[in-house]
């Protein structure tokens, strides 16, 4: 765990000095407004694995949805994003790094809450789960990481 933690500073460091010396640039987000990753996570969005599409509407703004394989089913998600500092993006607490080339990156962790559906009761003991854990199961910690390109 601390190795993902050095190697992702160090990503940012080196990410965050590039731009400095790039001021004058177009931004990556601005010369390929549209992104497309795949997915992997641990209680995220998408589920464990799915893919995304993004939009740069703005060049600090961001829409995007995808699709995703969740522990019962697929699953969908629509997100908008403001991007702070240059060309990483924050959302949940993560970034987004796209490269002239068009390679493009993500890692987030983020906090959740299941706005449809019911994701942990089950039958035969529904009413009895809703009515004594109203909220077990809705609310969670997620993590994950994309990759993909932009264009």
């Amino acid at each position: 765990m601390r190795a993902a933690v050095f190697a992702l500073a160090l990503l940012a460091h080196a990410s965050i000095a590039a731009a400095v010396e790039d001021d004058e640039r177009p931004s990556p987000f601005e010369e390929r407004p549209t992104a497309m990753f795949l997915h992997a996570g641990i209680g995220a969005p998408l589920g464990f694995g799915g893919v995304e599409v993004e939009h740069a509407v703005l060049p600090v703004w961001t829409l995007s949805s995808g699709v995703g394989l969740g522990a019962a089913s697929l699953q969908a998600a629509a997100m908008t994003r403001l991007r702070l500092g240059g060309d990483w993006s924050r959302a949940e607490i993560g970034a987004t790094h796209r490269w002239p080339s068009g390679f493009s990156m993500r890692y987030f962790v983020g906090y959740g809450r299941v706005v449809a559906g019911d994701f942990s009761c089950e039958e035969p003991a529904v009413d009895a789960c809703l009515a004594n854990h109203p909220n077990d199961g809705r609310e969670l910690l997620y993590t994950g990481f994309g990759v993909g390109g932009s264009f």
